[in-house]
């Protein structure tokens, strides 16, 4: 019998007790460092082979965190502190060392019961229900909220996804694929049919960034045989009437994702890094436009992280522009991705 079964308290539920015990708000981003000063626990940084991360117990003078320094996210190293902090901290993980495989440290369906629950626990850790809920409860769950939240509390996708499924009342089905082939999936509790598993269906429109290296963010119009088993072979009726249905709505994604966030909130190690860097004028930026499909193909066909990072300069350095100009470009520069304006 579990021991959160006889004691009444989840790893979840331990993780909010270790923030209430610290005075630490439980709204994200969660300092892990400060908690590690306070706990007496230290973390440095050196190479290992196949491990996210150790943890070393040292008997009457705190406990000692070694990160993977070969790790490019930030996000790892957090969800690797607070994964070996719920080692530390938990009932029944008293072993003097933990040796995290990368596989299972993030990975939530881990066949060890140890590392599930020390999973569980850095997920609560770094995302406190209370405050998710709230945020979920806000806005309907899509990816562009998915990433934010992630944003908000420094956690890979992943983790963010699943978390959010595990705790949200509507019905999400949430699919991860990568080289044509479903890698993960996660749905929450009222979303009733099974998500396919195996190759990307070809009616998707995933398989068109799998030939093509292109796809929009837009909201396409598919078979939901695409993505979900057919209703008839379940016990549950389609919602609203959805079996006579040829054609729903589905939300498909091109995320970089890179194994974590695929965003610029990882802590990206600049080795092996290639850049391209050039001032251009208008025509030549038109060019490189023109020249993106043929980069995407490359990019899928090598299968490498491919970022583009814009920078523009309006002025000559001794007049400033104009309020009106300057207002005039960001609603243009608005269109293309919030945030994205001069300052």
């Amino acid at each position: 019998m579990s021991i959160y079964k006889i004691h009444g308290i989840t790893p979840e539920g331990h993780a909010i007790e270790l923030l209430r015990e610290l005075s630490i708000p439980l709204v994200p981003t969660i300092n892990l460092q400060q908690i590690c000063a306070k706990k007496n626990i230290q973390i440095s940084y050196r190479p290992l082979e196949s491990a996210a991360a150790l943890l070393l117990s040292m008997p009457g003078s705190g406990a000692k965190i070694l990160l993977n320094s070969n790790n490019k996210y930030c996000t790892r190293d957090n969800f690797s502190i607070a994964h070996e902090l719920g080692h530390y901290h938990l009932p029944g993980h008293h072993q003097a060392q933990y040796k995290c495989d990368i596989r299972e440290i993030f990975r939530f369906n881990s066949s060890d019961d140890k590392e599930r629950e020390a999973n569980r626990y850095a997920a609560e850790l770094l995302m406190p229900e209370p405050w998710l809920k709230l945020r979920i409860k806000m806005a309907d769950v899509t990816l562009p909220l998915i990433i934010s939240i992630a944003e908000d509390c420094q956690t890979s996708l992943t983790a963010t996804a699943i978390k959010i499924t595990r705790i949200c009342p509507d019905r999400v089905g949430i699919a991860y694929s990568e080289d044509g082939v479903i890698k993960w999936t996660a749905k929450t509790k009222s979303f009733p049919y099974e998500l396919r598993k195996g190759l990307v269906n070809e009616r998707s429109s995933i398989n068109e960034f799998i030939i093509t290296g292109c796809l929009s963010g837009d909201l396409r119009q598919i078979h939901p045989s695409a993505w979900v088993d057919s209703p008839y072979q379940g016990s549950h009726d389609w919602p609203c009437e959805l079996s006579s249905a040829q054609l729903v709505n589905f939300n498909e994604y091109k995320v970089e994702y890179g194994g974590d966030t695929g965003d610029d909130t990882g802590r990206e190690s600049r080795a092996n890094i290639l850049t391209a860097q050039a001032v251009l004028e208008p025509a030549q930026l038109q060019d490189l436009a023109d020249l993106i499909p043929q980069l995407l193909i490359i990019k899928a066909k090598a299968n490498l992280p491919f970022k583009f990072i814009v920078n523009i300069e309006v002025g000559d350095g001794e007049e400033k522009p104009s309020e009106e100009t300057v207002q005039e470009i960001n609603m243009l520069l608005k269109g293309v991705k919030e945030n994205f304006n001069l300052q």
